[in-house]
Parts: structure tokens; sequence; C-alpha cells
């Protein structure tokens, strides 16, 4: 079970890197005007101002939709993740652009937060919650194998939903 959970998340891994990797990246070119249709939702309630989402939901879709949770990498934020969003979003998937305080056990902590907020408001928003996808750039990439590989989740989920 370890091996395919590891084997999945380094395939998830790959594909990251190549999405990142792609042209509109490699010539510098901005950002896509992509706006969230619910711009700063915090998945902890109370929590820090880091602790906060942005939600895209696909226009010519029907609910419930494929969720994906996308993590930015360490010195960026989650407005980086747009060229993923606007990837995804138009194939019918929910993104969610997560924002995450740094220090460990902090990023693990909001990783797993975050994805448990995920399932309380899966008929709110829409979200498919039986196979959620996690990619994350740099240090984004540690965060989300985290929720597929460790056993025991509990010392992460203080706070949570």
């Amino acid at each position: 079970m370890f091996k395919n959970r590891l084997t999945i998340g380094a395939l998830l891994l790959l594909l990251v890197i190549t999405l990142l990797s792609s042209p509109t990246q490699t010539q510098g070119q901005s950002n896509p005007d992509i706006d969230p249709t619910y711009p700063d939702v915090f998945y902890v309630e109370d929590g820090d101002f880091k602790q906060r989402l942005d939600i895209y939901l696909p226009e010519d879709a029907e609910p419930p939709y494929p969720t994906i949770l996308l993590f930015h990498g360490n010195g960026y934020n989650k407005w980086d993740m747009k060229p993923l969003v606007a990837y995804f979003v138009p194939q019918g998937y929910a993104a969610l652009a997560i924002e995450y305080r740094n220090p460990y056990p902090d990023f693990p902590q909001d990783a797993f937060c975050s994805l448990a907020w995920t399932h309380p408001f899966a008929d709110a928003y829409g979200f498919y919650t039986e196979h959620i996808v996690a990619p994350g750039h740099s240090m984004g990439a540690f965060a989300a194998p985290l929720l597929g590989v460790t056993e025991y989740s509990d010392q992460f989920m203080d706070n949570c939903p």
C-alpha cells in the first residue's frame, strides 16, 4: 500500500514539473488572467492570515467536480499556481490554490487542514472528495505527498475542520 502511494506521489510530482516547465513559464510570461470563483476562503476558522485558499470552479461542468489542491513553493504564494489552475479548470476540475504557513510543522499541518476542509464543504462547492489530486511545487511538493503517505495524520490535525 505504501509503495502504491509513493508511486502515485512520484507520478503527480512529474506531472507538476512538466506543467510548470511549460513554454509559458520558461518564456517569462505572466500568470494567466483567471480570477477565483471564491477568493481568500479560510480553511481554519479564526486561523492565521495565510491559512486561506482560492477556489476556482469550472463554468462548463456539472458538480461534483474532480478536485485538485495546488500547493505553491516556498517564497511564492497561491497566485503562482494560476498556470495550473488555467490548465485544469477548463477541463472540469475544481482547483483550490492553497496558501500555507512555512516552518515545520506548520506547512504539513496546513496541507492536512486544507484537505480536511474540503470534506464538510464538498456539497456547498461541488467538490468530489473520493479522489483528490494534490500536486505541489518546491516546498509544496513536500507538503502534497504527505497527504498520501503519512500513516498517522492525527499529529497534523490540530485545529483542522
